[in-house]
């Protein structure tokens, strides 16, 4: 069955690049093209897990989204414009100091893929900047994200077929990608959600009813992290109707708990404060403890720190995994990273290298569209991949990097338009 999965996304890739070649206009739409191609024709697929559903290390899920960016630089090249040229900078020197790091603990093919993929993730923030900025506008880009906000709709409510239906065990509509992948997607769109009412693209009823939809699928695809970045995002947001925000959360959990669904996902929540204190007090930590793999893993991943502080271990997993294997006398070794980008990536590129990467992150928000039109919509994506990247580590997810490209373009016409 994996074979026919396998030979059936291959075929899925072919269409989705001629697809991109044959029909330009659908350049704009890339993202939501990209998306779907991994969740419509595998309705009917129960999940399979991501840890298998790759080639040559890299996720199938993935593939789609390379795809139609290489379809967009093969067509329309790429431009980089002198206003990006402290961030192209600090990107070059991050480029040149991690390859070094990297290739002086681990010189193998596999190492390179790991240093590989960081190019990859900055020419594709480039390359969907530059064919926005050059092949499109403010108005054709305001349709985009229409589609993507709709399109969003219509993945949660595959989500929620399949579970409902019992395809999946919850509503997690990629079947190829973990769910804590899925809800990245979810809340970097749910912003341009907010985006579309407060602009009167959409009145309140549908808003209501499209954040409803949102927010169920949320429930049912159980993540933790998922659903606090949604109330965050959305507490923000609505900062000043802060408290029905904060209702309709408390009254979601009520009907849940009554209608016992979700009853993984409440118990999920309970855990969270007893996991909290078991990282101060291990004196009652067992294998048993829920979160038992998170936990060891963070605890170990604060030993490496110390260990590989200026420095750190180099970006492949072989390096890293040498380097948990030298204090696993002290912990347990789960051969995992710790489920947090900010710690395993200060492990793997040392606190100067690491800073880099900070900064440059932070030279990417600056250029994020703000003001009348856009309000906080789009920094507020930028803040939900923030703080998911606290309990992940899908930085390399590429839906990623072609929202900031498109948010970029979007600051550069607008001050093209002024």
């Amino acid at each position: 069955m994996p074979d026919i999965y396998f030979y059936s996304y291959i075929a899925i890739i072919f269409i989705v690049f001629f697809i991109t070649f044959l029909f330009r206009g659908l350049s704009e739409n890339s993202l939501l093209l990209a998306t779907g191609a991994s969740i419509i024709p595998f309705i009917m697929i129960p999940y399979f897990p991501m840890g298998v559903a790759r080639v040559f290390s890299v996720p199938w899920v993935y593939i789609p989204y390379y795809i139609v960016v290489l379809s967009m630089f093969v067509q329309y090249g790429v431009k980089f414009y002198k206003s990006d040229g402290a961030l192209f900078k600090l990107i070059l020197a991050y480029i040149f100091l991690s390859f070094i790091i990297t290739f002086v603990s681990d010189s193998s093919v596999t190492a390179a893929a790991y240093w590989i993929v960081w190019v990859i993730n900055f020419l594709t923030l480039f390359i969907v900047q530059s064919y926005f900025i050059n092949y499109s506008s403010l108005n054709k880009i305001e349709s985009v994200i229409k589609l993507l906000v709709y399109g969003l709709v219509l993945f949660c409510l595959v989500g929620i077929f399949r579970y409902f239906s019992g395809i999946n065990a919850d509503a997690n509509f990629f079947p190829f990608m973990n769910r804590n992948g899925t809800v990245y997607l979810i809340n970097i769109l749910t912003p341009m959600l907010f985006y579309m009412y407060s602009s009167n693209i959409i009145s309140l009823k549908k808003f209501l009813l499209l954040f409803v939809i949102v927010l169920l699928s949320l429930f049912l695809i159980e993540s933790r992290s998922g659903i606090i970045v949604f109330v965050l995002i959305s507490a923000i947001f609505f900062q000043k109707n802060v408290k029905y925000i904060i209702f309709l959360f408390i009254f979601g959990f009520f009907i849940f708990s009554l209608l016992e669904i979700g009853g993984s996902l409440m118990e999920r929540f309970s855990s969270i404060s007893n996991s909290i204190l078991f990282l101060f007090n291990q004196e009652y930590l067992t294998e048993e403890t829920r979160d038992y793999r998170r936990i060891v893993l963070l605890l170990s991943s604060f030993e490496m720190i110390k260990e590989n502080f200026w420095f750190g271990v180099g970006l492949s997993m072989e390096s890293y995994f040498k380097a948990y294997l030298n204090i696993s006398g002290l912990h347990p070794f789960l051969g995992a990273k710790a489920h947090n980008f900010f710690i395993s990536y200060f492990i793997q590129l040392g606190f100067l290298v690491f800073s880099i990467l900070i900064v440059i992150f932070y030279k990417i928000y600056n250029k994020f569209p703000i003001g009348e039109r856009y309000k906080k919509s789009f920094r507020l994506s930028f803040i939900a991949i923030i703080f998911l990247m606290f309990t992940n580590e899908y930085i390399h997810f590429p839906l990623i990097w072609m929202f900031m490209g498109l948010a970029l373009s979007i600051n550069k016409l607008e001050f093209r338009k002024k």
